[in-house]
């Protein structure tokens, strides 16, 4: 089974998680044979591993990490990819 894990950087602000809230569960509703999860690299308690962690609970095998981020950074190049190797 497939499955996306789509990370974002994370906020403080509940105003910026909201939105993102919104963005995921568009996602998820133009992909609906496709089991989609979202994390947070900061700030938030869905980290990388346990949304990693979520799509394997549902039976996910084959996942794909889609970073939404507006720049390259710490977290795209060095960060996410270390997580998902560890």
């Amino acid at each position: 089974m497939k499955g996306i894990l789509i990370i974002a950087h994370g906020s403080r602000r509940k105003e910026t998680l909201d939105t993102m809230e919104q963005v995921f569960k568009m996602v998820q509703d133009n992909m609906p044979d496709i089991i989609v999860e979202h994390a947070y690299m900061e700030f938030c308690d869905v980290n990388l591993e346990k949304g990693l962690d979520l799509l394997r609970e549902k039976g996910v095998t084959e996942i794909v990490v889609v970073p939404y981020f507006l720049f390259d950074g710490m977290h795209i190049i060095k960060d996410i990819p270390e997580e998902i190797e560890a």
